[in-house]
C-alpha cells in the first residue's frame, strides 16, 4: 500500500475516533502515530520530532502558567475586584471581556476561558440574568486577545516557526499586537454597545431548578427499636444491601457530611439518604428506622465549612465520558460523593452507578473544600458555579 494511502487512512480512523469520543484523544493520536512508525511510513527516529517543535513547547510551558494561576486564585480575586467596582451590566461585562482577551494574550485561551466562566456564571446570576448574555462575549473575548502576541494561539506560533525556517527570522514577541489590539478594541466595544443585545435571551437552569434534590431525599432516624444502633455504615450496606446512599448524618447539632463507611450509628441520628419511594419503603421495613416527620434544611445538611456542595460540567476530554459512577469508583478513588446527574435539563437521582457519563452531563457533588481544585482537574469537568454556601444554594438546587 502506498504511503500516501497509509496516512489517509489513518487520519481518517483517528478523526473518527475522536469524534466519536469514546477513546482518549491522546490515546488515539498515539495510536494513529504508532501505525505510521510501524508501517514505515515514519521513521522510527523521527517519530516524536514533533515534540520539540517550539509551538509545543511554548502551549505545555503556557498550559504550567494557567495551572498555577488556577491554584493560586490570582486571577478570580482580580476579576472579582473589577466586578465590585462596576455599576451596571455594561461596565461588569467589559470588565470580563478585558481581563479574558488580557489573559488570552499570555496564555492558552482555552485555559482563561475557563479561569473566567465561573465567575462569569456568578455575575450573571447575581444580575439575574441568563448567564448566555454573559458567556458568549466572554469566549469572543478570549478568541480576540489571543491575536495580541506571538504565543496567543498556536496559529500564530506556527506562523512564526514557518517565518524563522523560511527566513531565518521570526515574528517578535508583540509583532501581531497592532493589528491585534485593534481588533480586540473594535471587538469588546462592538459587543458591550450593540452585540450583547443580539444575543437570544434563555432562560438559565439555575433559574428553572436544574436539581430538585426535595423530592428525593428522605430524613430518617434511628430510633431505640433499630436494628442499626451500634453498627457501621459498611454493615448497614452489606447487610440489607439496598440501592441508597447516606449523604448526611446530623447528631446533636452536629452535621456529620459525606461520612466515611466505619461511621457508627447512635440512637437519635438523623440520616439525609437519596433512595427512590421503593427502596425508601424497604429500609423502613427491614432496619427499623422511622422516617422523620418535618423536615430538614437538606442544604444545609448537605454541606459544611469542609465539605462543598458544587455543580460542574463533564468536558469533553473528561475521562469519566464512556464510564458509570460503579466502574470509576468516584468515592473511594477520589473522594467526591456524586449526587445527581442531569442530562438536557433532565435530572436523575436514582440508580446513579449505572448511569454512563457523557460529555456535557452536569453533576451535582459533594466534594472536600480542601480538594476542589485538585478535582475539577482530575475528574476534567468544570465548575458552573462557586461552591453552594448555605445561604445561596435555593439559587442553585432548590426550588
Amino acid at each position: 500500500m502506498k504511503p500516501q494511502m497509509i496516512v489517509f487512512i489513518v487520519i481518517l480512523a483517528t478523526f473518527y475516533l475522536f469524534v466519536d469520543g469514546r477513546v482518549r484523544y491522546e490515546f488515539a493520536s498515539l495510536s494513529g502515530l504508532m501505525v505510521l512508525v510501524v508501517s514505515g511510513v515514519i521513521e522510527p527516529q523521527d517519530a516524536f520530532l514533533g515534540f520539540s517543535h517550539p509551538a509545543v513547547i511554548t502551549v505545555a510551558s503556557v498550559l504550567v502558567i494557567s495551572s498555577a494561576l488556577v491554584k493560586s486564585g490570582v486571577i478570580e480575586h482580580l476579576v472579582v475586584f473589577l466586578n465590585k467596582r462596576s455599576k451596571n451590566i455594561t461596565s461588569k461585562l467589559a470588565s470580563l471581556m478585558v481581563v479574558t482577551a488580557v489573559l488570552s494574550a499570555f496564555m492558552n485561551n482555552v485555559g482563561a476561558l475557563a479561569l473566567i466562566m465561573p465567575i462569569t456564571i456568578k455575575v450573571a446570576k447575581d444580575n439575574k440574568m441568563s448567564p448566555s448574555v454573559l458567556l458568549m462575549p466572554v469566549a469572543f473575548a478570549s478568541l480576540l486577545g489571543g491575536m495580541m502576541t506571538e504565543i496567543g494561539t498556536p496559529p500564530n506560533l506556527i506562523v512564526s516557526g514557518y517565518r524563522m525556517e523560511d527566513s531565518g527570522l521570526a515574528f517578535r514577541f508583540f509583532d501581531f499586537a497592532p493589528v491585534g489590539f485593534t481588533l480586540v478594541v473594535i471587538g469588546i466595544l462592538f459587543t458591550i454597545l450593540i452585540g450583547w443585545k443580539l444575543i437570544p435571551k434563555r432562560k438559565s437552569q439555575a433559574e428553572k431548578g436544574l436539581f430538585n434534590i426535595d423530592n428525593y431525599l428522605s430524613e430518617v432516624v434511628v430510633t431505640k427499636s433499630s436494628k442499626m444502633i451500634g453498627k457501621t455504615l459498611r454493615e448497614f450496606f452489606k447487610t440489607y444491601k439496598l440501592e441508597i446512599n447516606v449523604l448526611s448524618i446530623v447528631r446533636d447539632d452536629r452535621r456529620i457530611v459525606a461520612p466515611k463507611a466505619d461511621e457508627i450509628l447512635l440512637v437519635g441520628d438523623v440520616l439525609i439518604i437519596k433512595a427512590v419511594a421503593s427502596e425508601l419503603s424497604n429500609l423502613v421495613n427491614r432496619t427499623g428506622l422511622s422516617l422523620k416527620g418535618a423536615k430538614l434544611d437538606f442544604a444545609q445538611s448537605l454541606s459544611s465549612d469542609n465539605m462543598a456542595l458544587v455543580e460542574v460540567v463533564l468536558r469533553e476530554d473528561s475521562f469519566l465520558i464512556g464510564r458509570t459512577a460503579f466502574q470509576l469508583k468516584l468515592r473511594n478513588r477520589f473522594n467526591v460523593n456524586l449526587i445527581a446527574v442531569s442530562r438536557e435539563g433532565i435530572s436523575s437521582f436514582s440508580r446513579l452507578k449505572s448511569f454512563m457519563f457523557k460529555s456535557g452531563d452536569i453533576l451535582l457533588m459533594q466534594v472536600p473544600v480542601s480538594i476542589l481544585q485538585d478535582t475539577y482537574s482530575k475528574l476534567r469537568c468544570l465548575p458552573l458555579a462557586e461552591p453552594v454556601d448555605v445561604n445561596i444554594v435555593d439559587a442553585l438546587i432548590l426550588n
